[in-house]
């Protein structure tokens, strides 16, 4: 094994990757932006709009091959229709999801506490170490493990006082997502790092869904960060009709990079594995944007709160499984990788003897 450590301070982040390959712990070049015309989201917007339709016939067909199996109905649990998901985003027969990846975020927050920051910086260096249980995980498995630390030096700001970045800034964030799933990845899980990164979900998430930001806050927050995250919906109401004003006002840098990766697998047709709140708030910015935008993601697991799991499931955002484990910095998302593609497995072996 191998490393490097260095600083693109023009990208203000480092990557580390990981996996079954030697360890590479550097930077990555600043993302291309998308931004050729107008204002930076008229770009993302085209993306959007320009994504490619989810193949039904492929999906039904892979849904058809399923019922003539050998195995009785219902007999996959949650992946019964991991064949017809997997057929449908990629538009072809059922693969075997080669080269997955999990690519993980890490941002950081003015509003978080001294110890979230310095836990989150350890979990990158940790990570870089494979020391981080995710990283044994992904290396054991065969998943490529990429963790990009967003600036954890500069925290955005305090959302109650002014937007978390301009956008200019959230769109090349965005872009800067979309190099996350290059690779020849066949299957990418997203997650992120960093405890702020909840409160800003939720902060953006009630905040599309027109609610009070309590309902949607993790209960053990103290009451000044609840209410803190009360005032900065407050603070933006008048621009919150925007989805992607919602994003770069209340979202983090790695809820940004988050929806960036999502449009880029979508665009490459691959399916996508989230895993925590701030996973699925990028997704629902997007889903808002365009209702069918998130139709090649599932979820790692359920998020274990009502309002989250029922707005998950009305986005079409279906859980792979429930293995019990805290949701976001990645390790539900591995285990959600190797459900699918032994899902995957069994399909294409029934395939070929049914």
């Amino acid at each position: 094994m191998w490393a490097k450590n260095h600083r693109d301070a023009s990208a203000g982040a480092t990557v580390v990757v990981s996996g079954a390959t030697p360890l590479y712990v550097g930077s990555i070049p600043q993302a291309s932006s998308p931004v050729t015309t107008g204002l930076p989201f008229d770009d993302i917007r085209a993306i959007i709009r320009a994504l490619p339709e989810i193949d039904r016939a492929a999906a039904d067909r892979a849904g058809q091959a399923r019922a003539a199996f050998p195995l009785r109905a219902g007999g996959l649990g949650s992946l019964e229709g991991a064949g017809a998901w997997f057929a449908g985003v990629t538009g072809r027969k059922v693969g075997s999801a080669a080269r997955p990846v999990l690519a993980l975020f890490a941002g950081s927050h003015e509003v978080d506490e001294a110890d979230a920051r310095a836990e989150a910086a350890g979990f990158v260096e940790r990570s870089g170490r494979g020391e981080a249980a995710v990283a044994q995980a992904c290396g054991a498995n065969e998943v490529a493990l990429k963790v990009y630390d967003l600036a954890l030096d500069l925290p955005v700001p305090d959302t109650a006082r002014e937007a978390a970045v301009d956008e200019k800034t959230c769109a090349a964030t965005m872009a800067f997502g979309m190099e996350a799933i290059g690779g020849g990845h066949e299957l990418v899980a997203l997650s992120s790092v960093g405890r702020g990164g909840r409160i800003s979900a939720a902060a953006l998430a009630a905040a599309l869904a027109g609610e009070e930001v309590a309902a949607w806050l993790p209960g053990d927050l103290p009451v000044e960060t609840a209410e803190g995250a009360a005032r900065a919906v407050a603070f933006h109401k008048s621009h919150l009709g925007d989805p992607l004003e919602a994003l770069r006002r209340l979202g983090g840098r790695e809820t940004a990079a988050i929806a960036g990766a999502i449009l880029a697998a979508r665009s490459e047709r691959i399916p996508v594995i989230l895993d925590g709140r701030v996973a699925v708030a990028a997704a629902l910015v997007l889903e808002r944007v365009r209702s069918d935008a998130i139709d090649h993601c599932r979820l790692a697991c359920p998020l274990g709160d009502e309002r989250w799991d029922a707005t998950s499931a009305k986005a079409g955002l279906e859980p792979l499984g429930d293995h019990g484990m805290p949701e976001g910095e990645g390790l539900a998302a591995v285990f959600a990788t190797l459900a699918v593609r032994t899902a995957l497995a069994i399909h294409n072996g029934l395939a070929a003897v049914s």
